[in-house]
């Protein structure tokens, strides 16, 4: 035996196969199919091995051929990463270029940061100070339409207020600023006041064609007080209006009525004189008290007034009467206030001074009796007692009055006069049972009806004034009965 095949045989032996283990009979059945039934010959075994190598080689091909196209998309995958790395690394250094130019970037925002959060403050404190001392858009509004509301009377009251705060720039560092401020709301005041006397004085022509009186124009005649001025041209415009407005209104009374007739007109009763002179002081009392109302509205505005806190100081209350007023430090301006509504409600009853003391003078005169003439008397000094409070001392309706109260005492006493010497001249002597004559009967009575008269009148005066009025009277009467005693 060769020693190649000996290596062979011991080769197999060491192996330690039996030809019944599981793997030398799966070798061989794949041996005996590897060759098919007409090529398994003695040759082509002798050629095992090489065809075993054969196979091997074209399966190696195969597998090389297979992980050729694994290789070409490795190659492309790896070309690709190699680009991804390139990129990757500009980006990189493009990030780095980015991180150096950003980080001065926040820096400037932080410092844009911080000046941005003092602007702000800045900018609240401005708004603030512009919200204290200067005027709205819808302020400016209110002051320049041409309507006067309620708005315009608040805005009135920020300015007054805006002045106010203005005092506590007026320091050593702020001077100018609040300097600055007043100049320009005093020019926009002037506008304003100016405005507001256009608007009154328009209000005042053409409030006697008005049946009631606006609230809101009270409050703007109140506003121009603090302005003389213009304060003076409407109380003269508004004199004028409402004087022409009572002409008509007593015209009215004395020949129309009230509304359907009712009441009945003044003038039906001039035949009464009594009736007559009492309507027509009744009508006037009325209307001082009404005008005394409306007067009183113009200087001391109600509660709801929108001009409550526009003047400097607290109201007083307003007195349109010539009593003393309590003592207090608000004295001045009220006396002031007073005096002034006194001259007003004197301008606005200049008026009916003619045709009041026409009538009245005419009804006076008429000579009804003595009786009467006493009662119309009395009529005239009680309503001149009561109406003369609300004028001045010097006023024309105060001299009217006063005019008409003399005309009807001398019409008294002429009357006395006349009947004591018509008493000295026609008296009977005594008859034979001693009874008093019928004349000094008749004035006996006369004298009764006086007392009681007397006894029953509202004239508010002096007892010792009163006493020497009747006093007169009494005389007139007694002293014609005591002269014709001495003669008999």
């Amino acid at each position: 035996m060769s020693n190649s095949l000996q290596k062979k045989c011991n080769k197999v032996l060491a192996s330690q196969l039996t030809l019944t283990s599981p793997a030398m009979v799966k070798a061989l059945k794949g041996l005996s199919a590897f060759y098919p039934n007409d090529e398994n010959t003695e040759d082509n075994r002798r050629q095992l091995r090489s065809l075993l190598e054969q196979r091997e080689f074209q399966t190696h091909e195969k597998y090389l051929a297979s992980f050729t196209n694994i290789s070409q998309e490795l190659d492309k995958v790896d070309q690709n990463v190699s680009e991804l790395k390139k990129n990757c690394a500009d980006i990189s250094a493009q990030l780095h270029d980015v991180r150096l130019t950003t980080s001065k970037l926040i820096q400037q925002t932080n410092t844009l940061q911080e000046k941005k959060t003092t602007l702000e403050s800045q900018a609240h404190l401005v708004e603030a100070f512009l919200g204290r001392f200067q005027l709205s858009e819808a302020d400016l509004n209110a002051l320049e339409t041409d309507e006067i509301d309620g708005a315009f009377f608040k805005s009135l009251q920020r300015i007054v207020q805006i002045r106010q705060d203005c005092k506590t720039l007026l320091q050593p560092s702020h001077q100018r600023v609040g300097l600055d401020i007043m100049d320009s709301l005093a020019e926009r005041l002037e506008r304003v006041y100016e405005r507001l006397y256009r608007w009154v004085q328009k209000s005042s022509q053409h409030i006697a064609n008005q049946p009631e009186v606006d609230p809101i124009f009270f409050s703007a005649f109140n506003l121009l007080k603090q302005m003389p001025l213009y304060f003076n041209h409407c109380c003269v415009e508004l004199c004028q209006s409402r004087r022409l407005l009572l002409i008509r209104r007593f015209l009215a009374a004395l020949t129309q009525g009230g509304p359907n007739g009712v009441p009945r007109p003044i003038d039906y009763q001039a035949g009464d004189p009594q009736r007559y002179v009492t309507d027509i002081f009744g009508w006037m009392h009325q209307a001082v008290a009404s005008e005394r109302e409306f007067v009183q509205a113009l200087f001391i505005p109600s509660d709801e007034s929108h001009t409550h806190n526009l003047s400097p100081g607290p109201q007083s209350a307003l007195q349109l009467t010539d009593s003393d007023p309590q003592p207090d430090q608000n004295q001045e301006k009220v006396l002031s206030d007073t005096e002034h509504a006194q001259n007003m409600l004197s301008s606005i009853f200049e008026g009916l001074n003619r045709p009041l003391k026409v009538r009245i003078e005419q009804a006076i005169t008429s000579r009804p009796g003595l009786i009467v003439s006493f009662k119309l008397w009395n009529v005239t000094q009680y309503y001149s007692q009561n109406m003369r409070i609300f004028f001045p001392a010097s006023s024309t309706v105060t001299i009217t009055l006063d005019a008409l109260q003399q005309a009807s005492k001398k019409v008294v006493f002429d009357l006395l006069d006349k009947q004591a010497k018509s008493f000295r001249h026609s008296t009977t002597p005594y008859s034979h049972d001693l009874s008093p004559p019928r004349a000094i009967m008749d004035l006996v009575q006369q004298m009764r009806e006086l007392l009681q008269l007397n006894a029953q009148s509202l004239v508010l005066t002096s007892q010792e004034h009163m006493e020497s009025n009747f006093a007169s009277v009494l005389s007139s009467i007694i002293d014609p009965i005591l002269e014709v005693e001495d003669v008999y």
